[in-house]
C-alpha cells in the first residue's frame, strides 16, 4: 500500500501534470480496480496525448498509478463502472487533494453540471473506491460496504473513518518528477502484484494438492473399512452350505441349528430366524451372500481407483514440492504447473474462479407482433397526413384506445354502424380543411352508408372518446366534438383510395 507521504505526492503529481485532462473512457475489469482513460496536452509532444490511471483498491496493493495500456473490459460492466461511467465520462479531472489528514486520496472531476469526486480510500483490508458528488454525498463504491465501511450508507452524507492518525511513512519515489512519479507507481506495482499473484498462486496450489491428497487418504480408509466388512459376508457361503446339509433336521420355530464343519469336524451353531421356514432361511443365507459379494466386488473396484488417483496426487505433490527447494519455481513454471489438467482440477475444486452465481444479462424486450386484422388500413391526404381506418371492432378498440394520440380526431358516421376513422394529427391544432373532409369520405365509404350522397359525420379528439368497462368490441362513448355535414365528393375518394400507404405498421 502508498504510504501517507506517497498519497500526498500522488495528489501532488496528478494536480500538476492531469489538471484539465478529459476523461474518455473507465474500465473496470474486476471488483478491485478501475482504470479511467484520460485525454490531454502534454508539453513534450505537439498534439493531444492519451494516459491511463490505475486506482487499485486492493487490501494489500492499494494504489494509484500509471499503466501503458487498459484491460479488457467484462462483457457485462459492473455496477459501480456503470455508475462512473455516466458521472465522469466526458469531465475534465480539476485536481487532486488527502483528506481529513488521512491516507485518503480524492480526486476532483468537473462535468458539464455537476462536480464529483473519486476518493480512495487506503485502509488495508478495509480499502476501498468511493464516488461522491459535489455536496459530499455517497454515490457508490467499488468494494461492498459491508466489508469496508459498514456505517456509510449509498445516498447519505460521507463521512470520515474513526481510525488514528496514521504515521507520515516513507516516500519510496521521492526522487522522481511529478511527471515519472505515476509512471513509476504503477511499474513498482505491476510488478508487486504479479509476486503477490504468483504467491497466492503457489499457496492455493500447494494447499490443494495437500487437502486433495487427505481427502482420498480419508475415502480410502472408509473404503477399506467397507470392503472388511462386505468380505464377512463371504463366510455366509459356508453357512449357507452346511445349513442345506442338516436342513432335514430343522422343525418350525427353532432359533438355532447345530452342524458338523466338515474342515474342522468341530459343531458349528447356526442362528435361523424362527418366523421363517427351514427353506426360507436357507434363501436368506444366500441372499446376504450374494448381497456382499456384489458389494465387494464394487468396492474393490472403487478402491483401486482412489489408490490410483491418489497416487497421483502425491507424485504431483512431490515435484511441486522439489521445484519449491531447489528454487526453480519462477513465475512461469509455476502458472505452467497449475495449468497441467489434474492439477487444474484439483484447484477448480477447492478454489473455484467464482463462487457467485451470476444472472445473465436483460436482452432488450421483444416487441409484441401485432396480428395484421388488428392493423388499420393506412391512406394519405394531399397534405401527407395519415388516415387510420379500422378493419373490424376489435381493429377499431386497438386504433381507437391503443395506437391513436389524444390529440388526434375521431371520425365516425352519426347514427350508422362503420369503422372507426383517426386522422393523425401529429400534434397540430388546426389540421387543413381538405384533411377533415378526406376523413369524413373515408368514414362514409366504411360504413353501411356507403354510396351515399350526403351524411352527418361526428368528429372529436381521441381524448375525448371513451371505451366503458364490459362494452362489446367496438363500442365507443363521444363526449364533446363536432358535426361536420359531408357531401360526397367521387374524384376525393377516388384519389384516397389510390394513396394506401402500405411500407410499415403504424406508429
Amino acid at each position: 500500500m502508498l504510504s501517507l507521504a506517497e498519497l500526498r505526492h500522488v495528489a501532488q503529481a496528478i494536480t500538476s501534470s492531469l489538471k484539465g485532462w478529459k476523461v474518455q473512457r473507465i474500465v473496470q475489469p474486476d471488483g478491485y480496480e478501475v482504470f479511467v482513460n484520460l485525454y490531454g496536452y502534454d508539453e513534450s509532444k505537439a498534439d493531444g496525448a492519451r494516459r491511463n490511471l490505475r486506482i487499485c483498491a486492493r487490501p494489500e496493493l492499494a494504489h494509484i498509478g500509471e499503466v501503458d495500456t487498459l484491460p479488457k473490459a467484462p462483457v457485462d460492466p459492473p455496477t459501480f463502472v456503470t455508475l462512473l461511467r455516466d458521472r465522469l465520462e466526458r469531465s475534465r479531472i480539476q485536481g487532486a487533494r488527502i483528506v481529513n489528514d488521512d491516507r485518503q486520496l480524492a480526486i476532483a472531476f468537473k462535468a458539464r453540471d455537476a462536480e464529483f469526486e473519486l476518493l480512495l480510500s487506503v485502509l488495508g483490508s478495509r480499502s476501498n473506491l468511493y464516488l461522491l458528488d459535489g455536496n459530499g454525498t455517497l454515490l457508490g463504491a467499488l468494494r461492498p460496504l459491508e466489508d469496508t465501511r459498514r456505517e456509510l450508507t449509498r445516498g447519505k452524507a460521507w463521512s470520515n473513518p474513526e481510525s488514528p492518525a496514521p504515521e507520515e511513512g516513507m516516500d519510496r519515489f521521492a526522487e522522481c518528477s511529478d511527471g515519472e512519479f505515476l509512471a513509476e507507481v504503477g511499474r513498482t506495482y505491476q510488478g508487486l502484484q504479479g509476486e503477490h499473484e504468483s504467491s497466492e498462486l503457489r499457496r492455493k496450489v500447494e494447499s490443494s494438492l495437500k487437502r486433495s491428497s487427505e481427502f482420498l487418504e480419508h475415502k480410502l480408509n472408509k473404503l477399506e473399512k467397507e470392503l472388511h466388512d462386505a468380505e464377512e459376508a463371504r463366510a455366509l457361503k459356508k453357512e449357507g452350505e452346511l445349513l442345506k446339509s442338516v436342513l432335514h433336521r430343522i422343525k418350525p420355530g427353532d432359533t438355532e441349528v447345530v452342524a458338523n464343519d466338515y474342515e474342522t469336524g468341530e459343531e458349528l451353531r447356526i442362528p435361523l430366524n424362527p418366523a421363517l421356514s427351514a427353506a426360507d432361511n436357507l434363501k436368506a443365507f444366500f441372499k446376504k451372500y450374494h448381497k456382499g459379494l456384489t458389494g465387494a466386488n464394487m468396492l474393490s473396484q472403487q478402491i483401486e481407483v482412489v489408490r490410483s488417483t491418489l497416487a497421483d496426487v502425491h507424485r504431483l505433490r512431490s515435484e511441486f514440492e522439489q521445484l519449491c527447494q531447489s528454487g526453480l519455481m519462477d513465475q512461469p513454471t509455476l502458472r505452467d504447473f497449475s495449468e497441467r489438467g489434474p492439477v487444474k482440477k484439483i484447484l477448480q475444486k477447492y478454489y473455484p474462479e467464482s463462487r457467485r452465481i451470476t444472472k445473465p444479462p436483460k436482452g432488450k424486450p421483444k416487441k409484441k407482433e401485432v396480428p395484421s386484422k388488428l392493423l388499420p388500413r393506412r391512406y394519405a391526404t394531399a397534405e401527407n397526413l395519415e388516415i387510420w381506418v379500422g378493419k373490424s371492432d376489435e381493429g377499431n378498440d386497438y386504433l381507437t384506445t391503443k395506437l391513436a394520440s389524444g390529440n388526434d380526431l375521431f371520425f365516425h358516421l352519426e347514427g350508422w354502424p362503420g369503422s372507426h376513422v383517426v386522422l393523425r394529427t401529429e400534434g397540430r391544432r388546426d389540421p387543413p380543411a381538405e384533411a377533415l373532409l378526406d376523413a369524413c369520405e373515408l368514414a362514409v365509404y366504411y360504413s353501411k352508408q356507403k354510396g351515399a350522397t350526403r351524411a352527418n359525420v361526428h368528429v372529436a379528439h381521441i381524448k375525448d372518446v371513451k371505451k366503458p368497462g364490459g362494452a362489446k368490441p367496438g363500442l365507443v362513448y363521444v363526449n364533446r366534438g363536432k358535426t361536420i355535414a359531408l357531401r360526397h365528393e367521387p374524384k376525393r375518394l377516388e384519389r384516397l383510395l389510390g394513396s394506401v400507404i402500405k411500407d410499415a405498421e403504424p406508429r
